[in-house]
């Protein structure tokens, strides 16, 4: 179970990002069941806000487009039960949570490393360490 199940079928599949409202996105990906997180500011549904807006910079410019990069991207987890799909060769990622799938935020560029308990814990450690 994962972000390679999301595959758009119709017409909608190879329409312009820009030509396609937020209603029908939502709508495609109910089809593939998925759907988005909604940002705390008014309810608005932020991934595709930030898909139309980002994605055509990265060569992502229709459903299908985002099929193909998610085919050719990766997945690492990113904490707090979602994970991170790096895809367009690392200049973008998506974050998604896989069990209740919702995708939550795309963007461009590269997210901030979250740090395991197993390293905060060894740093604090170390500083400890240096203290004594």
């Amino acid at each position: 179970m994962g972000l390679e199940e999301i595959k758009f079928t119709g017409l909608l599949q190879n329409r312009n990002l820009s030509q396609i409202s937020s209603t029908e996105f939502a709508n495609a990906l109910r089809a593939c069941g998925w759907r988005e997180g909604h940002s705390t500011e008014r309810g608005k549904i932020h991934f595709f806000r930030e898909l139309k807006k980002d994605g055509p910079l990265r060569g992502v410019k229709t459903p299908n487009d985002l099929v193909r990069a998610i085919a050719k991207g990766r997945s690492e987890p990113a904490g707090n039960g979602k994970t991170l799909h790096r895809i367009c060769n690392g200049s973008a990622y998506i974050i998604y949570n896989r069990m209740k799938r919702i995708l939550i935020t795309f963007s461009h560029g590269n997210p901030p490393r979250v740090k395991s308990s197993t390293s905060s814990a060894q740093s604090l450690v170390s500083q400890q360490g240096k203290s004594a």
